[in-house]
């Protein structure tokens, strides 16, 4: 057998130190002489690796086990990996096909690889499908690509796929292993790609070049470098790279500074593109080189790295062990101090006997009193040997026979009684005291210590009692009649015996009764004092015993490892013999596939698309001149009618404004998705510094020059020496620090040399100081090295540049934000007030990124909003569209994002594939515009200059409609009434006391309590819909990883540190929309209540009032709970270790004690805030109504004035009527 083999050269050296006479090593060393090296450094291997299986199982230790079973079969095999690991879309997939010679693996912008594919040349054509949870499948032939291609996309039910083709370009015993993105959000990408990098022998860690700087690359590639000396790093589509922006030079040592900074010095980092077009520097060939060179080594290489994969599993298991003991004290570190933590070893015994009775109550103290104290008499010995002789000395005198000499022998007998009894007597008190009354003493004082209710009254008190015996005992206890024998001695000494017994029970008894009539009188709160140290004290001892059992097992494996017993080795034999058997039962076995994989397999669920939104021409759009013209001359007109100016200077006001105003667009993106770039491209120039690593610190606003600011100048506003203290103090949080002074972050900047953000403050404030909270007035040039030399752009809060080009003389202002991913917590509140303000939000994203978690909570932020819009004023690009192979290609991108966006809640998106680069060469140069930037500009520009302006132009044209309806109803309401004018001057004059009545009180009482109505309803919904969220934000922070570089105390509270703040984040996300849908809700009921005072007044005359202008008010800041993590700490009870956490789910136990306990202070924080909007909403609800109140009543009341006036001088109605007249020639 392959183990009795392989187990002879491992055990030699224990066969020189420990005797064996077990027939075991003689089948073991049969057939030593006949191995090669390579077999005997594998065989080795492979006893050490079946060995520690046995601890990983035996300890629980599922991960590690599974990895080495895994280890065992790539042994088997002995195949040589190299692996290709990194982010999603980074051309992983695409490379591993241009070096195999074959297309067999999916390649997309979009995710592809949701499992581990592995390929290698098999005699002919067959595919290996592992499925999640059912037993693998075998495919032989040329199988249907398309759908190879789909199950290596299903991660959920397809565990790894394994490919054999005899046409690969790869030799034998080399396979290629593909990986799905590190960076993807999906859990089981994640794990699929952590727990098969360990079988690898070279790893390729591919990066998109555009993401090169992300802090996931640095953890990820040092957390590999730590057990993988066969490392390259892999800089792919560096056809993206500009020459002009950065040369490749510096950007290729920026990067290797960048990683050696991170404590990352990979073999080398290739910087690559597999575009055929790309003639730039390229190391595609070097990479091809590499792999090569492992080709032709790959035996020397392979042993070397088995030898390392062996230690990086044994030093796994050696830290689950460790983590075992850490979890276990952390797990007691509140019962037990940090002093008895260290007494613990694996062979401590407990200071407390197992056996010992412990009390519950203060009401069992009797009991157990009596108990011991009955036990301690039972088990004294009153009449030793000593006694019983003087005892039977004594009792001799009883016998009427018994007489002292012949003369006077009465009183010597007598005497001689006396003597004797005494004798007898004084041994007795003597063991009375030595077997009872001492032990009694301690007795009753330990029974007091146990219940905390000795003091030193009670202490003295026992201390001085006596136990006294009867005199007369000796006597009394004496047998009657015939004495003179052994049995009568015998029973005269068990009848002393028991009396004595009897009267120290009865004196205890005293005792007893006083102590129990004193702890009656004891307190509550006392009695549950001591049930708390009962149960502390036991809890004590389960702790202690809990350590010192995983103590006990990481010693023994420590201890076993390296010379494991003979026991040990004869059940890895036997595991190692069936595992074999059923390896190789596995593949030959295996189900050939018939047809396509079933439905519950691989089919995916249809995503349900909306519709996607259409611009269309359905609405009337005006021409501003042809409608300014005829509003003027109307307003002109109407403005020589009395009580008419007052209305006519609020739409002139109206019209002034709209050509006064500039629109503001709101520019967003995801990480490193050229927003920069798309403002240039937008602009028409290379306004805005770019580079290949995020640069936007700030906020920029692009304007338009004034007479006061130049073009191409630039105001830098500073922040206040709070703003910059307050944004290091997070940027320290993140690295796991604290700081409290700004002087202290710049000091300790060095503790963290990877934080770029804290290196520019402490390199650069000596130098900015002195403009914190300043502004100051800039060339373009110096512009430019604020925004993008970071030792300068990490103080600046805003930044206003004055430029004029084509988009800015349109009276365009263009943001650029920081984007969803800013570290600055002070930009959330910023970034909603361009949600609500901004005239229009483009967000841009890459061509293959995926959305990260921040741009996730921003989206979701404006699926929120969008429908409070009036018009949808959210654009979508996905820039770089250009990179698209196809048009196949550019639409699975649109659509992939489409469906992205729709699950965040934006419903038919607006989604345009656009290219920053192309178009702004092309406008630089005066070239056509690219069809895909011409399709976007025309949308964007029909939004701002159609749809945007169609409502402010369509709100004037409605005013002055009703303007000209009013004043055509009052002349004809007065050309009706003049047949009956007295009769309707009374009627005038008795509406003015209506008019007057219904408006002299508030209409703001009832709309205040339907507002607090909607603000419950708001807040119930609020409440539901985070906690709805609750199990992702728990999921996300609580994963395997944060307990690899962290003791378990530590990494708990930096995962309960995380979901507290996501639940904290969200609640304040979702009430800055409460607050802002609450003002809308507002805004509608004043114009509703409008509408109803309209209606009101239609049977009495008709009221035509012009529009009631009501704008957005200013919104509360909100900061969410849970800023003390401390009461939370309760739920880490649930973790037990790491392997039941996860594998054995104890973590829902965990999720569900922590969402019922933040719930809690959740749902009274809500309480709080809704505490505070009604407290925002009332004094503007009174300002409104009120407001609202005296418009109406004005207007109606002005409206009674008008016809009173033609009615009484009915010589101006044929002027009015001319008026009119003319007034309807105009058309609106």
């Amino acid at each position: 057998m392959y183990f009795e083999v392989l187990t002879a050269n491992h055990l030699m050296f224990v066969f020189l130190i420990v005797p064996c006479h077990d027939m075991i090593w003689k089948e073991c060393f049969k057939g030593v002489q006949r191995m090669t090296d390579k077999e005997s450094t594998i065989n080795d291997l492979k006893v050490k690796t079946s060995i520690l299986a046995q601890y990983a199982k035996e300890s629980g230790n599922s991960s590690t086990y599974q990895k080495v079973e895994l280890f065992l079969e790539k042994l088997e095999k002995e195949e040589f990996t190299i692996a290709f690991s990194g982010h999603f879309s980074a051309g992983k997939s695409s490379m591993i096909n241009r070096l195999i010679g074959e297309n067999l693996l999916a390649t997309s912008p979009i995710p592809t690889s949701a499992n581990i594919v592995k390929i290698k040349r098999g005699e002919e054509h067959i595919a290996y499908i592992f499925r999640a949870t059912k037993s693998p499948i075998l495919l032989k032939g040329k199988a249907d690509q398309h759908q190879l291609k789909e199950l290596s996309k299903d991660g959920k039910n397809v565990a790894r796929i394994e490919w054999e083709f005899p046409s690969t370009a790869l030799p034998s015993g080399v396979t290629i292993m593909d990986t799905p993105g590190v960076d993807s959000t999906d859990d089981a990408h994640r794990i699929s790609t952590e727990s098969a990098l360990h079988l690898a022998d070279v790893v390729f860690y591919v990066m998109d070049y555009n993401h090169v700087q992300s802090s996931l690359n640095f953890q990820f590639t040092k957390d590999l470098l730590a057990h993988q000396e066969n490392l390259y790093l892999i800089v792919n589509q560096v056809d993206k790279h500009q020459e002009t922006e950065l040369s490749l030079k510096d950007f290729r040592l920026q990067t290797w500074e960048s990683f050696k900074r991170h404590g990352v010095e990979p073999k080398e980092i290739f910087f690559t593109s597999l575009k055929k077009s790309y003639e730039g520097e390229n190391d595609l060939s070097r990479v091809e080189e590499t792999i090569r060179f492992y080709m032709n080594t790959k035996e020397s290489v392979f042993l070397s790295s088995n030898q390392q994969t062996y230690q990086q599993l044994l030093e796994e298991h050696r830290t689950y062990l460790q983590h075992e003991v850490e979890t276990c004290k952390d797990n007691f570190s509140s019962i037990l101090s940090d002093e008895e933590m260290e007494k613990i070893s694996p062979t401590h015994q407990s200071t407390k006997k197992q056996e010992e009775q412990s009390l519950t109550s203060l009401e069992e103290w009797g009991d157990s009193f009596t108990q011991s104290r009955n036990k301690l008499l039972e088990s004294g010995n009153v009449t030793p040997s000593e006694f019983r002789e003087l005892l039977g000395s004594y009792m001799e005198t009883l016998d009427p026979q018994f007489k002292m000499g012949i003369l006077f022998s009465k009183k010597k007998t007598e005497e001689e009684r006396r003597e004797r009894k005494q004798r007898a007597f004084n041994k007795l008190e003597e063991i009375v005291e030595n077997q009872f009354t001492l032990h009694v003493k301690r007795l009753m004082k330990q029974s007091l210590l146990d219940i905390h209710f000795l003091s030193d009254e009670k202490e003295q008190t026992i201390q001085a009692l006596e136990i006294p015996l009867p005199a007369d005992l000796l006597e009394n206890m004496a047998p009657k009649g015939s004495i003179a024998t052994g049995q009568a001695l015998l029973n005269y000494s068990k009848n002393v015996a028991d009396e004595v017994k009897r009267v120290v029970r009865d004196k205890t008894n005293d005792w007893q009764r006083s102590i129990e009539n004193q702890l009656t009188e004891v307190s509550e709160e006392q009695k549950t004092a001591f049930v708390q140290h009962q149960q502390e004290e036991s809890k004590k001892e389960l702790a202690e015993r809990s350590i010192q059992k995983v103590l006990l097992a990481q010693q023994q494996f420590e201890k076993e490892i390296a010379f494991p017993p003979l026991p040990v080795q004869d059940a890895a034999k036997k595991w190692f013999q069936n595992w074999k058997v059923a390896f190789e039962h596995l593949y030959e076995s295996m189900e050939q596939w018939s047809g396509a994989v079933a439905a519950s397999d691989s089919e995916m669920e249809p995503v349900q698309q909306d519709e996607t939104s259409k611009t269309t021409d359905s609405h009337k759009f005006f021409d501003w001149e042809t409608l300014k013209g005829s509003t003027n001359s109307v307003l002109d007109k109407l403005q020589a009618i009395p009580d008419y100016q007052e209305s006519v200077e609020q739409v002139k006001k109206k019209i002034a404004r709209f050509e006064q105003k500039t629109s503001t667009i709101a520019l967003f993106g995801a990480f490193s998705a050229g927003k920069s770039s798309f403002a240039n491209a937008l602009l028409g120039e290379k306004v805005l510094p770019v580079s290949p690593n995020p640069m936007t610190a700030a906020i920029t606003t692009i304007k338009p020059s004034t007479n006061e600011y130049a073009h191409a100048t630039a105001t830098i506003f500073f922040k206040t020496e709070k703003e910059l203290f307050s944004d290091l103090k997070e940027a320290y949080a993140r690295e796991k620090l604290e700081i409290v002074s700004l002087e202290e972050g710049t000091k300790r900047a060095k503790e963290v040399p990877q934080n770029a953000f804290i290196q520019a403050v402490a390199g650069g404030l000596q130098k900015e100081n002195m403009k914190l909270g300043k502004s100051i007035q800039v060339n373009r040039a110096t512009f430019e090295q604020y925004v993008a030399d970071e030792n300068k752009s990490s103080f600046v809060k805003k930044i206003d540049l004055f430029f004029d080009c084509e988009l800015t003389k349109k009276g365009i202002s263009l943001v650029d934000t920081p984007g969803a991913d800013s570290i600055h917590a002070r930009h959330t509140d910023v970034t909603f007030e361009y949600i609500r303000n901004a005239d229009a939000i483009l967000f841009v994203t890459y061509y293959n990124h995926a959305f990260a978690r921040a741009d996730r909570e921003f989206l979701i932020q404006l699926g929120r909003v969008k429908d409070l819009f009036e018009l949808d004023k959210m654009f979508f690009l996905v820039n770089a569209i250009d990179l698209a192979d196809s048009m196949e290609e550019k639409e699975d991108v649109i659509d992939y994002v489409e469906q992205e966006l729709q699950s965040f809640g934006i419903r038919f998106p607006k989604i345009f594939g656009v290219s920053s680069l192309e178009t702004l060469n092309e406008k630089i140069s005066g070239k056509p515009l690219n069809k895909d930037m011409k399709i976007f500009e025309e949308a964007f520009s029909h939004f701002i200059h159609q749809e945007l302006t169609h409502l402010t132009m369509q709100r004037i044209q409605e005013d002055v409609v009703e303007l000209k309806s009013r004043f055509q109803s009052l002349i004809e309401q007065t050309e009706a009434n003049l047949q009956r004018k007295d009769e309707r001057l009374k009627e005038i004059h008795l509406l003015e006391q209506k008019i007057r009545k219904r408006y002299a009180t508030s209409f703001a009482s009832t709309v205040l309590t339907e507002v607090k109505q909607e603000i419950s309803e708001l807040i119930y919904y609020v409440e539901q819909r985070v906690f709805f969220r609750f199990g992702d934000f728990f999921k996300e922070s609580f994963h395997p990883s944060v307990f690899h570089d962290a003791s378990t105390k530590v990494a708990l509270r930096q995962a309960l540190k995380e979901t507290l703040a996501a639940t904290k984040f969200d609640l304040e996300q979702e009430l800055q929309v409460t607050n802002f849908r609450v003002d809308q809700w507002l805004i509608k009921k004043l114009k509703d209540r409008l509408q109803q005072e309209k209606i009101f007044w239609q049977q009495d005359f008709s009221f035509v009032p012009i529009q009631f202008e009501i704008e957005n008010h200013d919104i509360l800041t909100f900061d969410g709970p849970f800023e003390s993590i401390e009461k939370y700490e309760h739920v880490f009870s649930y973790f037990k270790n790491t392997h039941s956490f996860f594998e054995k789910n104890e973590k829902e136990k965990m999720k569900q004690a922590l969402l019922e306990s933040s719930k809690e202070e959740a749902h009274q924080y809500l309480s709080q805030q809704k505490k505070e909007l009604e407290q925002w909403v009332t004094p503007i609800i009174d300002q409104e109504m009120e407001r609202l109140k005296q418009y109406v009543s004005s207007h109606l009341i002005r409206q009674l004035k008008n016809e009173e006036e033609l009615l009484r001088k009915s010589e101006a109605l044929a002027k009015w009527k001319e008026i009119q007249q003319s007034i309807q020639r105009e058309e609106l």
